[in-house]
């Protein structure tokens, strides 16, 4: 397990390393200490990779504790040049050793792993065998249950969801959600070369770096579909459109795109599906997006959708009007107006298409376009509720927390922004 409440090291110590080559897999990872002890729970990981500076709980504390309650978990501090003295406490508390936060190498991690392994062999052996069998049944079992609601091969949804409730899925799937589907390009070559020598191995790379960039923004649970795609079931508070929620998942495919190709050397083509409102429609679904997949045109790839609005015209054309001028004052009577119609008429017809009030959809797309602002460190956040048409700053902060389930400043934490990504992938390959 790796703790640290930077995603750039999260990331870049899931991947500088093959632990499959040495006896190890990452079982989890967590932002700090509080997060690792539920996880630790969870998942019982028997070494720990813990930074020390992080909120709520830091690493002391978490080696304290873990002391007591966990005595075979072996840690490994994470640690800045200027934290020797924190360094120091933890080596007391009993940490194994520590690798130095910005120069982690492969061969660092490497005899770090071998000296742990001379000194603890069989419990490491013992426990890793039967961490990495339990693991590879929930995947197995996952897998089956996504090709049943594809075959459509179960007695009933309450089959499906008593199953899913078994291996502690965390999306709900009576409330909508949707499929994004990543199928990893030209794959048959990349085996032929060599490239992708462990299929189940490159799964859970891909999977780590996957479901942490979407996770910051969406509930998410991902699915081994079959050896060269991934499937990920998303919920979010803004999934009642379409249009939006595509836009959100394009900015983030990118940055994900860019993170597999240089930390696995892989390019991938994404497909949002349609909007799912049960269990009844992945069989259609998923049955839209493989035919989007394999009907593409040679040399297409990127993101990929299958767009199944089905709203009037007029709906449309205000929902397009909305995107294109949403830092502009919006009204129920403009908008009406814009399309011939009353007030009331369309107040009515709106909501009974978007399942939401006139409103309510502007305020979804101004937090959607205010979530893509944030991922600039430059804006402050007083810009950004200016810039998508909020004039009042409390109010911008009120309305994103209750759309986001977070404040504007925490959101802007959680995101990995694109300079620190050209970063992490310069020392990926140094």
């Amino acid at each position: 397990m790796i703790v640290d409440d930077e995603i750039i090291i999260r990331l870049g110590m899931k991947t500088i390393i093959d632990w499959g080559k040495y006896g190890y897999e990452v079982v989890a990872d967590a932002v700090n200490g509080q997060d690792a002890l539920e996880k630790i729970e969870k998942y019982h990981p028997n070494v720990v990779f813990t930074d020390l500076a992080m909120d709520i709980m830091d690493g002391l504390e978490l080696i304290e504790i873990c002391r007591n309650k966990y005595p075979n978990i072996v840690f490994v501090v994470i640690s800045n040049y200027n934290d020797f003295e924190n360094v120091r406490k933890a080596m007391k508390l009993g940490a194994f050793d520590y690798v130095l936060k910005l120069k982690i190498k492969e061969d660092d991690l490497k005899s770090i792993l071998e000296e742990i392994n001379k000194q603890f062999p069989a419990d490491n052996k013992q426990n890793l065998e039967m961490g990495r069998i339990i693991r590879k049944n929930q995947q197995a079992i996952k897998t089956r249950i996504i090709h049943m609601m594809e075959e459509k091969t179960y007695v009933s949804v309450a089959e499906v969801l008593e199953e899913l409730k078994i291996i502690d899925v965390s999306i709900c799937l009576n409330q909508p959600f949707a499929i994004l589907q990543f199928s990893i390009d030209d794959f048959d070559l990349y085996i032929m070369n060599g490239k992708i020598s462990d299929v189940h191995l490159q799964h859970f790379a891909m999977d780590n770096i996957i479901t942490e960039l979407l996770s910051s923004d969406f509930v998410v649970e991902g699915f081994n579909y079959n050896e060269h795609e991934l499937i990920y079931l998303i919920q979010t508070n803004v999934i009642g459109d379409y249009f939006v929620l595509y836009e959100r998942i394009k900015s983030k495919f990118e940055i994900i795109k860019k993170c597999l190709k240089s930390y696995l050397n892989i390019e991938v083509t994404g497909v949002l599906s349609r909007i799912c409102d049960g269990v009844e429609d992945i069989h259609l679904a998923l049955k839209e997006n493989k035919n989007i997949l394999y009907q593409r045109l040679p040399g297409e790839n990127g993101m990929l959708h299958m767009y199944n609005d089905g709203s009037r015209k007029e709906i449309r054309m205000i929902k397009e009007y909305i995107y294109n001028h949403f830092a502009e004052e919006l009204s129920v009577e403009m908008a009406a107006k814009e399309v011939n119609m009353s007030r009331s008429y369309f107040s009515h017809i709106f909501k009974n298409h978007m399942k939401m009030g006139f409103t309510d959809y502007v305020n979804t797309v101004r937090i959607s376009k205010a979530c893509e602002m944030l991922h600039n460190p430059n804006i402050r956040i007083q810009e950004v509720s200016f810039a998508v048409g909020i004039t009042n700053c409390n109010y911008f902060s009120i309305l994103f927390k209750k759309l986001m389930g977070c404040s504007p400043n925490k959101y802007r934490e959680s995101v990995l922004k694109k300079d620190e990504l050209d970063v992490l992938g310069n020392i990926s390959k140094e």
